[in-house]
């Protein structure tokens, strides 16, 4: 797996919240699919061009020009996107609607607004559903170029935890004594990101977690990394006090250099709870 932050090509792992507001009415005359086309001519830089096509701008908390492969939303959540064709640090080109072709899976579960730019999910899907938002490049003969966005359908609490948290503070010992992770980055299906090192699309190491909203018991196993430290502890407990706010107590995240000397100790041996606070 690819320590790269926010491309759509990193493993399953690439995820982030939707900013979207809910919805109550159900969703009806679901649209499986735009068939309205563009002149050839209107779409030729579209259909020469072999860039990966990438789903962004669904969360003002992420970078505008930042591609995700998947988004965690409550049912009932409408939220708008772009769809473009990703060039990396060159960031990515928006594709005309009128060149893509909309496919959403299973049939029903979701409608796309007429401009194609806003997604409403169904308001009575049940936790843990899965919705495919497919876009397909339109052309001559048969497709190419196929982007997937996959939506998760989670309850308020875990939408509440989903998205990126900046190291804001520490509780119950002293801040000189440890060294705790500067971001951590909770996404969709149950996947988290670590870093130290805050530098463009970089994560010192990733793994899968799990979390009770009701006990706040957490537990954090790493799965890779750029830089994966031995010690990263199993289990801790993680609350959300507010929207914007979370504490960790009990885990320790790992030893960033463990072979260096030094007198820092993990946050769990500390007795410390580490507060984090979400990026906007």
């Amino acid at each position: 797996m690819s320590g790269i932050r926010g491309s759509v090509w990193a493993a399953a792992g690439l995820t982030a919240l939707a900013a979207g507001a809910c919805v109550s009415a159900a969703v009806e005359d679901d649209t499986q699919m735009t068939a309205v086309r563009a002149p050839l001519e209107e779409c030729s830089a579209v259909t020469r061009s072999n860039a990966p096509i990438g789903f962004y701008g669904m969360d003002r908390r992420y970078s505008p020009s930042e591609t995700m492969s998947s988004v965690a939303v409550v049912a009932g959540a409408s939220f708008p996107f772009r769809i473009g064709e990703y060039y990396g640090p060159s960031g990515v080109r928006p594709v005309p609607g009128q060149c893509i072709e909309w496919q959403i899976e299973p049939p029903g579960h979701a409608s796309l607004s007429e401009e194609g730019e806003r997604l409403t999910i169904a308001d009575d899907l049940p936790v843990g559903s899965v919705v495919e938002l497919r876009a397909v490049i339109a052309q001559e003969g048969e497709p190419t170029r196929t982007g997937a966005l996959r939506i998760s359908i989670v309850d308020e609490a875990s939408r509440q935890l989903i998205g990126t948290w900046s190291f804001e503070d520490v509780r119950g010992c002293s801040r000189m004594s440890i060294d705790p992770p500067r971001e951590v980055r909770f996404d969709a299906e149950n996947f988290a990101r670590v870093a130290w090192t805050v530098f463009e699309r970089y994560w010192d190491y990733w793994g899968h977690y799990t979390w009770d909203p009701e006990t706040g018991a957490f537990g954090l196993e790493p799965t890779g990394g750029n830089r994966l430290p031995p010690d990263v502890s199993a289990t801790g407990r993680l609350v959300v006090e507010e929207e914007r706010q979370l504490a960790i107590s009990g885990l320790h995240f790992g030893t960033r250099e463990p072979d260096r000397q030094t007198a820092l100790v993990s946050a769990a041996d500390a007795g410390c709870t580490l507060v984090f606070r979400r990026q906007m």
